[in-house]
């Protein structure tokens, strides 16, 4: 079938991660960041294996001096929850060279990673059923796409209803293998798209394209990978949205629609370049693993404050290459990280539906200069008003 991943319009502006793409080597030329040692397998819980489920597991956590694995984090998983059970077991047996910086061992934090799980090819089952749900849920979705101006509303419904139904018995019963897991998020994609659910829309396509879209089918990966990149900037995660770009043109050839992603892409660059603060919404979502709610965040700039909090927040931690710190929330307080800690990642934590703005401030020449975070009590800075960036 022809790829119609309608939804998200490119636009100018508009205002993931696990790519898969490699770590930047800390410390600089002179260091070296954990690697995994050998081949490290991972088995499908048996809940998954017995309905022949394949999937994966987005993790991020630490790596010791001495090779160990620590602080994992299940960022998410898919197609089901007991996925984040079996990668915190699978992470429990793996070894690495850990992280050197002038030939000296150190600890290495935020190493993020997909673990997948496959079944061995005797144990896998024909995937004609799941084809023929699949086939039938994408019917269903494009009767309503493609359906007559006066077409019966209450039908088109039903349709929809249907459609999530029969793809929701999937993830329930299976079989489902690693590619038929990324057309059903695809499927998912356009049933969130209809439903007008941004945030929905935007996990399944970074779902679907997990791993730099290894396991979607190639005519589908190039269209998904553009919408993904709006997404991510409408919403404001620019760093994301950057690193996808920069992935998407070298997977697509030179052949990227450069007059629209191209511009969209300078206009991100040109706002981290300039002295505007910009605030980026948030919202906690329940975990993969179900402990609790998560906002994870990468940002593209070291100065932050949070204001407007609505909610629980109980922890907000910044995890980067050579550091980690839990801060301590504060209306009117802004944190500058050391950029000798290395690319960090935002966490945070509290009840589900939580909502806030984490600012970035414009760099300043004291910002993030000593050894620790640096705190200002300065009011936050209101961000751009919308289009200022293009």
């Amino acid at each position: 079938m022809t790829s119609r991943l309608v939804g998200w319009e490119a636009t100018a502006f508009g205002v993931a991660a696990f790519l898969g793409v490699a770590l930047t080597p800390i410390g600089g030329a002179s260091g070296q960041p954990a690697a995994r040692k050998g081949e490290a397998p991972a088995r499908p819980p048996a809940v998954m294996a017995e309905r022949g489920m394949e999937g994966w597991a987005q993790v991020c956590h630490s790596v010791g001096r001495d090779g160990t694995v620590a602080d994992i984090r299940v960022v998410d998983v898919s197609p089901r929850p007991e996925v984040a059970k079996a990668v915190r077991g699978a992470l429990a047996t793996w070894t690495y060279e850990p992280a050197r910086i002038d030939g000296d061992t150190v600890d290495q934090h935020n190493v993020c990673e997909l673990v997948v799980f496959e079944l061995a090819e005797a144990e896998r089952v024909t995937g004609k059923k799941a084809d023929s749900q699949l086939d039938e849920a994408e019917r269903l979705i494009e009767s309503v796409d493609f359906a007559e101006p006066d077409a019966d509303p209450d039908q088109a419904e039903k349709d929809l209803a249907s459609a999530r139904r029969i793809l929701d018995q999937l993830v329930a019963e299976g079989p489902l293998d690693l590619s038929q897991g990324a057309r059903l998020e695809l499927l998912r994609y356009r049933l969130a798209v209809r439903e007008k659910n941004e945030e929905e829309a935007l996990l399944a396509l970074q779902r679907a394209t997990v791993g730099q879209g290894r396991f979607i089918d190639p005519k589908d990966r190039i269209p998904a990978l553009g919408a993904q990149f709006t997404g991510l900037a409408q919403q404001g995660r620019y760093r994301d949205a950057l690193g996808l770009f920069d992935l998407f043109e070298v997977l697509d050839g030179g052949a990227l629609p450069m007059v629209v992603h191209g511009k969209a892409a300078s206009s991100i660059r040109d706002l981290a370049a300039s002295d505007s603060s910009f605030a980026v919404p948030a919202k906690l979502k329940p975990r993969a693993d179900g402990e609790g709610a998560i906002w994870v965040y990468r940002p593209l700039r070291r100065e932050l404050g949070v204001r407007g909090l609505q909610g629980s927040l109980k922890a907000l931690v910044v995890e980067c290459e050579r550091r980690k710190i839990r801060l301590d929330y504060q209306e009117d307080v802004s944190w500058g990280i050391p950029a000798s800690w290395g690319a960090c990642t935002v966490y945070a934590e509290g009840d589900a539906g939580t909502t806030f703005e984490l600012v970035e401030f414009a760099p300043t020449p004291e910002a993030g200069a000593k050894g620790e975070p640096a705190a200002s009590g300065s009011e936050p800075a209101q961000p751009p008003a919308e289009g200022a960036a293009e």
